[in-house]
């Protein structure tokens, strides 16, 4: 999960908000969070 700017409410909220996802739906948002994290890293540099 891309945390960047989250605060630890947000990322425990988001965890749960998971726990129902099935599992393409899962797939999907752990594809857009992979996509977030590569962009954090690619501004970073």
């Amino acid at each position: 999960m891309a945390v960047k700017g989250a605060n630890r409410y947000q990322i425990l909220e988001s965890f749960e908000m998971r726990l129902g996802n099935d599992s393409e739906t899962e797939f999907v948002t752990a594809l857009n969070e992979i996509n977030k994290i590569a962009l954090f890293r690619l501004r970073d540099m």
